[in-house]
C-alpha cells in the first residue's frame, strides 16, 4: 500500500513522433471516416503539438472507425489511420498515470470502459 512502482522505460517522444509521423501519413483517410468535429478535434490537438486524447474522445474515435469498418472495403486503411490516434491515447494515458498509484490507474481504465459503454449505442447509430 502507498508504494508508486517505478514507471516503466518507455521512451515517450519516440512514440509522439511516430504518433505524429503516422498522422501526416493517415491524415486524409482520418478526414474521411471521422466525423467532421471528431477530426476537427483531431487535426487542432496535431497542430497545437500537445498530443492528449481522452478518454471520452478515444471512445468516439474507435466507434466512428467501427462505423465506417462494415461501409468501406479498405479495412487495413482504417486500422492504419487508427494508429496514430493509438499511440496519441497510449501517451495520454501514460501522462494522466504517471504518478498515480495502482489503485487509481485501474479507476482511470474502468473509467475508459464505462464510457465505453455508455457511448456503445453510438457504434449502431452513425
Amino acid at each position: 500500500h502507498g508504494i508508486i512502482p517505478p514507471p516503466p522505460k518507455i521512451n515517450r517522444a519516440e512514440i509522439k513522433k511516430t504518433s505524429k509521423e503516422q498522422y501526416g501519413k493517415n491524415k486524409k483517410a482520418l478526414e474521411k471516416y471521422l466525423a467532421p468535429e471528431t477530426f476537427s478535434e483531431v487535426e487542432k490537438m496535431y497542430e497545437g503539438g500537445k498530443i492528449f486524447i481522452g478518454a471520452e474522445l478515444w471512445a468516439r474515435i474507435v466507434y466512428e472507425i467501427l462505423n465506417q469498418f462494415d461501409k468501406t472495403r479498405f479495412n487495413s486503411a482504417l486500422i492504419e489511420a487508427l494508429k496514430p490516434l493509438y499511440f496519441a491515447r497510449a501517451l495520454s494515458f501514460m501522462e494522466e498515470t504517471k504518478n498515480l498509484l495502482p489503485r487509481k490507474t485501474e479507476i482511470l481504465m474502468r473509467e475508459q470502459a464505462e464510457i465505453f459503454f455508455k457511448n456503445r449505442k453510438c457504434f449502431y447509430e452513425i
